[in-house]
C-alpha cells in the first residue's frame, strides 16, 4: 500500500467532510512534531492534491520529516472514532496489518502509516 491508497481508504473515517487538500495536509500534520509541521505548511495546495491522487511521490517529503515523526495526534484521532468506525477501519486495514483488531487500532495503524 502506498500513501495515496492509505489516505483514500482512511478518508471516510478521518476526512470529516474536508476537501482533499485540507484532509491530506491534516493527516500529514497529525504524525509530526512542530518542526515537521513547519515543513508541511510550506507545501502548496497542489502538492497535497498530488499526494492524494498518487501523482507525486511522498518520498522527498518523508525524508524531510522523518526525524520529526510523532504520531500522538493521529493516535488521539483514532481513539476518538466511534465504535462503528473502528470496526470498519479494522476491516479495511486488516489485510495489511495482520495483528490489527478493534482494541489496538490506535496503536497499530500509526506504525503502519509511518512506514509508508
Amino acid at each position: 500500500m502506498n500513501f495515496s491508497e492509505f489516505v483514500i481508504k482512511a478518508q471516510p473515517f478521518l476526512g470529516c467532510g474536508k476537501n482533499i487538500k485540507d484532509y491530506t495536509m491534516d493527516l500529514l500534520l497529525s504524525i509530526v512534531e512542530e518542526e515537521g509541521k513547519q515543513i508541511i505548511y510550506k507545501l502548496s495546495p497542489k502538492t497535497f492534491d498530488d499526494y492524494y491522487r498518487n501523482k507525486r511521490s511522498i518520498k522527498s517529503l518523508a525524508k524531510k520529516i522523518i526525524k520529526h515523526l510523532d504520531t500522538t495526534e493521529f493516535q488521539i484521532e483514532l481513539d476518538n472514532l466511534s465504535d462503528e468506525s473502528v470496526i470498519e477501519m479494522v476491516k479495511i486495514f486488516k489485510d495489511y496489518i495482520a495483528e490489527l483488531n478493534t482494541l489496538n487500532l490506535s496503536d497499530e495503524l500509526p506504525v503502519f502509516y509511518e512506514a509508508l
